[in-house]
C-alpha cells in the first residue's frame, strides 16, 4: 500500500500531465511548485495503491498546504488492474450534474465549469487508457446505470460502447467497454 501525491499550480498543468503517456508518480511528494507554507489555489493528484491490483486516484483543489478542511475533491477514479482488462469501479467529476445529487452536493462543494469538467474527464480517461497501454491491456470496462445518462455525459465520446450485458451484481446496470 502506498500514497503518492503530485501538486500543480493550475488545472491546465494537471490536465496536461494526466494526458502525458509517460506520466508516473515516482515519489511521495513529486512536485511542489511553492515554497510557501500557505498558498492560494493548487491542484493535487493523490494516488493510493490499496493492494497489488486496486488503486484510487483523487484530484483535489487545495487552498492550504497543511489544512485539509478547505479542500474540494474535483474528480477521481477507482480502478482494478486485471490480467486482461481494467475495471473502473468509480469515475466522477465534480460538475453541475454530479453535484445535483443530494448525497454528493455537500462533499464535493467545488463545482467545475463545463469546460474544465470536460477537460478533466478527458484527461482521466486518457490517464487510465495510458495505464492500460503500459500494462499491455486492451480493454477498459465500466458499469453504467441502464438510463445511460452517465454514459452519454462522460463515456460515449471517449470510445466506450454499451454491451447488452447486464452486470453480475446489479440487474439495473449495464457493462460498457473501451477496446484499445
Amino acid at each position: 500500500m502506498y500514497n503518492k501525491i503530485v501538486l500543480f499550480n493550475t488545472i491546465d498543468m494537471l490536465v496536461n500531465t494526466l494526458t502525458n503517456k509517460n506520466f508516473m508518480i515516482k515519489s511521495n511528494i513529486h512536485n511542489l511548485f511553492t515554497n510557501n507554507i500557505f498558498f492560494t489555489e493548487k491542484y493535487l493528484i493523490n494516488e493510493n495503491k490499496i493492494n497489488n491490483k486496486y488503486f484510487n486516484v483523487r484530484i483535489v483543489k487545495k487552498y492550504c498546504c497543511f489544512d485539509n478542511h478547505f479542500d474540494s475533491i474535483i474528480g477521481g477514479i477507482d480502478y482494478t488492474v486485471n490480467d486482461n482488462h481494467i475495471k473502473i469501479e468509480k469515475l466522477f467529476i465534480s460538475d453541475y450534474d454530479y453535484n445535483k445529487n443530494e448525497k454528493t452536493k455537500y462533499y464535493y462543494s467545488y463545482i467545475l465549469n463545463d469546460e474544465d469538467a470536460v477537460r478533466l474527464k478527458k484527461s482521466i480517461i486518457t490517464y487510465i487508457t495510458n495505464i492500460a497501454v503500459n500494462n499491455n491491456i486492451n480493454k477498459i470496462i465500466i458499469d453504467v446505470y441502464q438510463d445511460l445518462k452517465f454514459y452519454n455525459r462522460y463515456l460515449a465520446d471517449e470510445g466506450f460502447k454499451v454491451l447488452n450485458k447486464i452486470c453480475f451484481d446489479n440487474p439495473l446496470w449495464l457493462e460498457t467497454v473501451k477496446i484499445i
